[in-house]
């Protein structure tokens, strides 16, 4: 560098001696490169004539006129490096590619795919290919991964960018024809039909690719759990019991649905009510009875088919049930009991047993007449005087009149009904004129001395 900078600095100075400009240069004894100026003097490379504080600064990296700055003037965009370069050849590995704008010089960070060399070395890429793929970081959507760029080989529209799974095969990519959510990337079996997709709505683990029937009903799907070779997409109305299969031979009494159809009953329902033998049918051939009925009193059955319901109470406890007792809740009434009359009650349960009979048939029963043996006697009748009977049943209505109020009609001996001192049973006055005890062997005036005149004349 030191010979370079020598011929660089001779060939300057003869063109400035040339025309005259150069300093009369005189070797002294503190002047060793006889250039004319000491270092005291202000020379900063004794062993340079070349470089002086008069000399002329010139692009070769080297402060020529020892001012401290090398090449000044040379910098334009003054971003410390010049064009001239280090060993002052321009073009070298140092050299300021760009003069002109400070953030491009050697040493500067580079800067990707700014089209921009910005550390001045070619060897430092401004669009690197680092997974050498063919394209750049500039427009490759994954640098680290060779299987991502922008090239579209099997010409269907979309990269591996885009997210085509499989650039060598145009069916198979990231499109979303069918509009379901999912691509043939996604496994989409039919990517025209947007009922068929690997989505497994229903959480049963079958999706509608792999054969589900209906994927918003998790207990419909291709499985055939039980290994009777349907499944319940198949019909399968069990698919845990291999005896439950679609087509097969109904087995009475088994609690099977053995053929997989509801209409066919599992056991014989004779009586058409509904329930069969085999379902709790206590008497399948009487369609009142069944264990969906209601129990009926007295009808004899066991319409429930439940011993425990009784078909008829007891309710007073007499021995005998609602269902054959006239009045269940008194016990003195029930089959079998004496009738009292005229307690206005059927105590025997026999309407036939009359409670109130009329014996004479006089139209009144023997509770209201008091003579239910003689038809000429009841409360209707009109009261007969003096004949001894009470003929209208009212002791109140008297057999004869008793004029004289002494309580005794004529009917009953009242030899006088117009005087109440005559009456059977009274005792005789005498000398009253009355026959006081209805007696005439009872003289009021008797004649004791027999001489012709009464006691109450002598």
């Amino acid at each position: 560098m030191q010979d370079t900078h020598l011929v660089f600095s001779l060939a300057l100075g003869l063109l400035v001696t040339a025309f005259g400009c150069g300093p009369d240069v005189t070797v002294a004894e503190n002047d060793p490169d006889g250039d004319g100026w000491t270092q005291e003097e202000g020379d900063c490379n004794e062993d340079d004539k070349y470089v002086h504080p008069a000399a002329v600064e010139v692009c070769n990296g080297y402060d020529d006129n020892c001012d401290g700055v090398i090449d000044e003037g040379f910098d334009e965009d003054q971003d410390g490096y010049t064009d001239c370069g280090a060993d002052g050849t321009p073009g070298t590995e140092d050299d300021d590619c760009n003069p002109v704008n400070p953030d491009i010089h050697p040493g500067a960070e580079e800067l990707t795919c700014d089209g921009v060399d910005n550390d001045c070395d070619e060897e430092t890429l401004d669009e690197p290919d680092e997974d050498e793929d063919g394209a750049s970081v500039c427009d490759d959507c994954d640098d680290e991964d060779e299987d991502l760029n922008l090239d579209d080989e099997d010409g269907d529209g979309e990269s591996t960018c885009d997210g085509d799974c499989n650039d060598h095969d145009p069916a198979t990519n990231s499109s979303d024809l069918d509009g379901d959510g999912y691509s043939t990337c996604d496994e989409d079996c039919d990517d025209d039909d947007a009922s068929l997709n690997p989505a497994d709505a229903d959480g049963d683990g079958w999706d509608t690719c792999h054969g589900d029937c209906d994927d918003d009903d998790a207990a419909l799907n291709p499985e055939d759990a039980d290994g009777d070779g349907y499944s319940t997409c198949e019909d399968d109305c069990d698919d845990a019991d291999p005896l439950a299969v679609p087509g097969e031979e109904e087995i009475e009494c088994d609690g099977i649905d053995n053929d997989c159809d509801p209409a066919t009953p599992d056991g014989t329902d004779a009586d058409g009510d509904g329930y069969s033998a085999c379902g709790g049918d206590c008497d399948d051939q009487e369609p009142a009875v069944n264990p969906g009925a209601t129990e009926v009193a007295c009808d004899g059955l066991d319409n429930d088919c439940d011993p425990a319901t009784d078909d008829s109470v007891d309710g007073d406890g007499d021995g005998y049930s609602e269902c054959e007792d006239c009045d269940d809740n008194n016990a003195v009434v029930h089959p079998g009991a004496g009738e009292t009359t005229c307690d206005g009650i059927d105590n025997d349960c026999d309407p036939t047993t009359e409670d109130e009979p009329d014996a004479d048939g006089d139209g009144y029963t023997v509770c209201e007449d008091c003579d239910d043996g003689d038809a000429s006697v009841n409360p209707g009748q009109a009261e007969v005087a003096c004949d001894g009977i009470d003929n209208d049943c009212d002791p109140a209505t008297s057999d004869g009149t008793d004029a004289d109020g002494d309580g005794v009609s004529e009917c009953g001996g009242d030899c006088d009904d117009n005087e109440p001192a005559a009456f059977p049973g009274n005792v005789e006055t005498l000398c009253d004129g009355i026959d006081n005890d209805c007696d005439p062997a009872t003289e009021d005036e008797p004649d004791a001395d027999g001489d012709g005149l009464a006691e109450c004349e002598d």
